[in-house]
């Protein structure tokens, strides 16, 4: 009789595998998580991610199956290895599988940027298989034939994926439960041991992401998905994934028909990402018999999630224009060296006059040479040393010039290097733009009450960091709108540094005009600081 029972359970577990091929946990997050489905991709994006997703499936069918996902998965540093790894939780009233896999992940580059490039995974980890027989409803609970016990059987288990991405395409092909393992359930007395298989899965898929407008600030991503389990015919999922400046997503999808229950399925997913790190999403999704809907209801799954590490757009494009600022440094460095030979010419060529005097006065001293040609001769002398005096001014405020832009990178780089350490990361938002007249760096009235209404604003607050941003119009030379743009980007300094401000929260970007708001073309809004926040 207990024998009975156990298959009773089994059938049971095998209608709802039959039903959804969930021996592994379905989800819909797969299309913002694609490490749920392929080891492959694991340490891909750059960041270290965190993921936990729940799904509550059928929600009308008594005790329907609720899933539990968490995912970690990481690259690692000046490396093309990525790990991760999961835990689950997949439970139908008395059925519950879960365990824990870890994984390793080599990405394959084959160009500098890695944007094309092909991914191999491996994950290994523990399957267990729980039937809860003390929550069974009977019809006799006296009945000394019935189970009142939980049985419980593990089982190593590996993963394996593959995955090609070029640009926006991504094509994989991944592996689950690949042993096709056999959970095994003793039993005493005369009964025969029960085996419940583990079936391996196939599981391919297919996506390419489309970007418009600005920046590529829109994406359309159709997203493809197709299951195969041996006795199951082939599923498919096919998805449509519409972005806005990586911060809201919306998409909906097809599940096609598996099983012999009908169970095709439509769903539509929503995803909010906040600061570039934090994101939430959800996703409906409705089966579409209508008998199977008033039967089972329709199906509920949240996940939220947070990347660290890595860098942002916010944080990239601030990267970029240190770069900027970096190539202005050893722009003027270059004119450092050709000045200094300058320099060095003039004195070699002052050295030769100098003995040309010499050898003229001796001439007059002989009686050979006249006065007016000595005083033709004395002028030129003069005037390379003028010349000479003018380079080594126009030398030294160079220098100082330089100085102070590399003092300033210096302390901007410590900073931003400082606010990656640790696992913390760097939100930038721009508080405000103080606009400067032509060749000026002096305040306006206006601007000054700008200035003040920041101040005001940060009153209360600490922890903070001020990244203040000069730019210049190209009218005049490279070397001037550089200097220039210091000078508007320490003005706005030294004024929050006079309202009370530490010297220690401000940082300056001076940036020429290589942050022209029109490709170069000349334009009032370039002759302008911005400021910029972070916590």
């Amino acid at each position: 009789m207990k024998q009975i029972q156990i298959i009773f359970i089994f059938v049971f577990a095998l209608i709802c595998f039959k039903s959804e091929a969930q021996q592994i946990p379905v989800t819909n997050q797969y299309i913002f998580n694609p490490y749920l489905y392929n080891p492959a991709r694991a340490g891909e994006s750059g960041f270290k991610n965190i993921q936990l997703s729940h799904r509550n499936q059928w929600v009308d069918m008594p005790d329907s199956p609720i899933s539990f996902i968490g995912t970690f998965d990481m690259g690692i540093k000046d490396s093309n290895v990525g790990i991760g790894g999961m835990m689950f939780s997949d439970e139908t009233h008395l059925i519950r599988n879960y365990g824990g896999m870890a994984t390793y992940a080599y990405h394959i580059p084959f160009n500098e940027e890695k944007t094309h490039r092909l991914s191999v995974g491996l994950s290994a980890g523990v399957v267990v298989q729980r039937f809860d027989f003390t929550n069974a409803v009977v019809g006799n609970e006296a009945d000394v034939t019935i189970l009142d016990r939980t049985e419980n059987s593990a089982n190593f288990d590996m993963a394996a994926g593959i995955n090609y991405h070029f640009k926006g395409l991504n094509v994989g092909l991944s592996v689950p439960q690949i042993f096709n393992s056999n959970l095994k359930y003793n039993e005493t007395g005369n009964y025969e041991n029960v085996d419940f298989s583990l079936e391996r899965h196939f599981l391919a898929s297919a996506s390419y992401k489309f970007g418009f407008g600005k920046n590529k600030a829109i994406s359309i991503e159709p997203i493809i998905l197709a299951r195969k389990v041996a006795g199951v015919p082939l599923q498919v999922d096919g998805n449509l994934l519409f972005g806005y400046k990586d911060m809201v997503y919306l998409g909906g999808g097809y599940r096609s028909v598996n099983s012999l229950s009908n169970a095709a399925a439509a769903h539509g997913s929503v995803a909010v990402r906040v600061k570039e790190r934090f994101q939430i999403g959800y996703t409906y999704e409705a089966v579409l018999g209508s008998q199977a809907r008033t039967d089972l209801g329709n199906t509920h799954e949240f996940t939220v999630g947070y990347r660290f590490g890595g860098s942002t757009k916010k944080e990239d494009k601030m990267k970029e224009r240190m770069e900027a600022l970096e190539g202005k440094v050893g722009a003027l460095e270059g004119q450092m060296n050709s000045l200094k030979n300058d320099v060095e010419d003039n004195t070699n060529k002052l050295s030769d006059v100098d003995g040309q005097v010499n050898d003229i006065n001796s001439k007059i001293d002989s009686g050979i040479l006249g006065s007016e040609e000595l005083s033709a001769l004395k002028a030129k002398v003069a005037k390379n040393e003028a010349d000479i005096a003018a380079l080594k001014s126009k030398d030294a405020a160079t220098q100082a010039e330089l100085n102070k832009l590399r003092g300033e990178l210096a302390a901007t780089n410590s900073k931003l290097n400082s606010m990656g350490q640790g696992g913390r990361s760097a939100f930038l938002d721009q508080m405000g733009t103080v606009y400067f007249s032509k060749g000026s760096s002096q305040l306006t009235a206006e601007g000054k009450s700008k200035l003040d209404a920041i101040y005001m604003n940060l009153m209360g607050r600490s922890g903070y960091t001020l990244f203040i941003s000069g730019n210049a119009s190209p009218e005049g030379s490279e070397d001037y709108n550089m200097g220039l743009s210091m000078r508007r980007a320490n003005s706005v300094k030294q004024y929050l540094k006079s309202k009370g401000i530490s010297n220690g929260s401000l940082f300056l970007l001076p940036y020429g005009e290589s942050v022209s708001t029109q490709g170069g073309a000349i334009d009032t809004n370039d002759r302008r600081v911005d400021i910029f926040i972070t916590n």
